[in-house]
């Protein structure tokens, strides 16, 4: 019983002993800091504005408008969607042995900015209907 203990915790250091922490190319990162900049940008014109807008179609042939509350909603969309690039960068520097941890964030705040998009467009299509 005692060596089962001893196995268990050697083979739990010697996992650590051979893990490396995350190497983001820097092409990556500078293309996520540049993309969180200009989501960023855009959601906080949008709380400013109180009013967002989309193209629907290529060319700029369509665009759909949010004021109000739905612009808010998905400004704030726009901003987790900038704090999940700025989790890859974050995730570079940090040496510890947390990667699960970042996944974890990741997949949240992916449902996070999809639930805000779709309550702005729920809420759009609604006060549409509303008149």
């Amino acid at each position: 019983m005692g060596k089962s203990k001893k196995s268990q915790s050697e083979s739990q250091q010697d996992a650590k002993s051979n893990w490396k922490p995350n190497e983001i190319p820097f092409a990556l990162r500078l293309y996520s800091l540049v993309l969180a900049a200009l989501l960023l940008a855009y959601g906080i014109s949008g709380f400013l504005n109180n009013k967002l807008e989309i193209a629907t179609r290529k060319g700029g042939g369509g665009r759909l408008v949010l004021y109000d509350r739905p612009a808010w909603l998905l400004a704030s969309a726009v901003i987790v969607g900038a704090i999940l690039l700025l989790s890859v960068i974050v995730d570079h520097y940090d040496t510890r042995n947390n990667e699960g941890w970042y996944r974890i964030i990741r997949q949240a705040m992916i449902y996070v900015g999809l639930a805000l998009l779709a309550a702005a467009l729920v809420s759009y299509f609604y006060l549409a209907l509303l008149g």
